[in-house]
């Protein structure tokens, strides 16, 4: 369970508990994000197999999934690790799509008007939502989606972490979060169309 897992957590050298996991590789020749991570995610290599197949081991969950596109694991792991805190914007298709599943989930309504409130910057209104259950449970996890009166669902946001979040996410969800924080990396923004400046976002 997570207090399990957290209590290892603690007991542990975080760094030391990396290289056993993945191996610690030198490469003198690295630059940028990988140098600045001490050749760690060296070992990483261009395949993330290795980070996929050690979170599934160490969870016991399926990490990774049939979801591709701008929104698989994959490559928001790879932008965690390498995209320096950039801002990671999605398209218009790949908006639409994360729409229409979270719209039409059958299990519960994951998009609840009676939630919509103003955001406080100009006229944006926000509504928050938790994709945990759907297929965008591990790659989402809980967002804002912001409208304007009379256009509908405009942009999106969703601070992309691994960060333990005091309630709100389910119990499964924090031990892979745990997890996954054993990586390097840096946390950053998931955008699309228009949303308010940082300090108006919610953060998850």
């Amino acid at each position: 369970n997570y207090l399990a897992a957290n209590s290892y957590y603690s007991y542990i050298n975080t760094n030391d508990f990396i290289e056993q996991v993945f191996g610690k590789k030198e490469n003198k020749n690295s630059t940028g994000a990988q140098k600045r991570n001490s050749g760690i995610c060296s070992a990483f290599g261009p395949d993330f197999s290795i980070v996929m197949g050690a979170l599934n081991a160490l969870a016991g969950f399926q990490i990774t999934n049939a979801l591709g596109g701008e929104l698989s694991f994959r490559k928001l792991v790879s932008h965690y690790i390498n995209g320096e805190g950039e801002d990671y914007i999605l398209s218009e298709i790949a908006f639409n799509n994360l729409i229409t599943t979270l719209l039409n989930y059958e299990e519960r309504t994951i998009i609840n008007f009676d939630n919509i409130r103003h955001s406080g910057y100009k006229d944006l209104l926000v509504l928050e939502f938790s994709a945990y259950d759907t297929k965008y449970e591990n790659t989402v996890g809980s967002g804002a989606l912001y409208f304007q009166i009379g256009k509908g669902a405009v942009g999106y946001s969703d601070q992309w972490n691994f960060e333990r979040q005091n309630g709100g996410r389910p119990q499964d969800g924090e031990i892979k979060t745990w997890i996954g924080s054993l990586m390097p990396g840096t946390p950053f923004w998931v955008l699309y169309g228009i949303y308010p400046p940082i300090q108006y976002r919610p953060t998850h």
